[in-house]
């Protein structure tokens, strides 16, 4: 059932699913709470999910400036003390994989168990590549873009950022200042910070969030496990939902 909260002055959309110990999903970035569907139909049969849309995302209200990965971590913490939960298990894709971190390395008591799919939140050398063309872009090739033809401009503005990776930047509308705030944020220095048991689940064709940023994660981790789901990208809950339900529950039960 879909209910909405007043979070930090923020009209919250909120999934309340099923009964049991609570476990909190996180979507990843320009996503909302269906992009979860294969996972909470799943997990609703045995626990009591809560799945909600990030601000900015969603039916959720924009944040009324930019934010970082604290600021939607500290957002969280509001609307787990509105529903009354001192501590769940949390699964986090991508974007959300961030926000699980920063919870489970800032705020242990609060989190049992994590589960990160393909998880965001750590700047290798070919990401600390993009965030520089992404600089460079906005000082000195978007004034030469936007001085061209409209239709001319948006065409190469979008090739330009799809050659780098960096399609979120484009459609990240009214939350650019956001997405850039919180790609420039580097969370490998905390990984060695959690404490709670982690699944990392990874599909091995990810190229959005490679593989390799799982190895890193999970030599950080310490009490962590990686997964690789075979045949699967950045969706892997979609590529192979059979598998992954399987791996999130045998964690879980463990």
């Amino acid at each position: 059932m879909f209910r909405f909260y007043d979070i930090q002055g923020l009209r919250t959309r909120v999934l309340v699913l099923g009964q049991g110990a609570p476990i909190v999903l996180l979507h990843g970035w320009g996503t909302k709470i269906e992009s979860l569907s294969p996972v909470y139909s799943f997990l609703q049969k045995m626990r009591k999910v809560i799945a909600l849309d990030f601000p900015g995302f969603g039916q959720t209200d924009f944040p009324p400036m930019a934010w970082g990965v604290g600021d939607y971590t500290d957002w969280l913490v509001s609307l787990l003390k509105s529903l009354e939960i001192e501590s769940a298990d949390f699964l986090g894709h991508s974007f959300g994989g961030r926000v699980g971190i920063k919870l489970a390395a800032t705020r242990p008591k609060v989190v049992n168990k994590l589960v990160l799919v393909d998880s965001a939140g750590v700047r290798q050398f070919e990401m600390n590549w993009r965030n520089k063309m992404l600089e460079l872009i906005a000082r000195i090739g978007k004034p030469v873009l936007y001085s061209l033809p409209k239709q001319l401009g948006s065409r190469l503005r979008w090739r330009l950022y799809s050659s780098i990776g960096s399609t979120d930047y484009l459609t990240a509308g009214r939350l650019k200042a956001t997405y850039q705030k919180i790609i420039n944020e580097d969370l490998e220095p905390i990984l060695c910070n959690i404490s709670s048991p982690t699944l990392l689940l990874w599909g091995e064709n990810d190229q959005s969030t490679p593989l390799n940023d799982g190895v890193l994660m999970s030599k950080n981790i310490s009490n962590s496990e990686l997964v690789i789901i075979k045949n699967a990208g950045h969706y892997p809950f979609v590529d192979s939902p059979s598998e992954v339900n399987v791996q999130i529950e045998k964690f879980l039960l463990a």
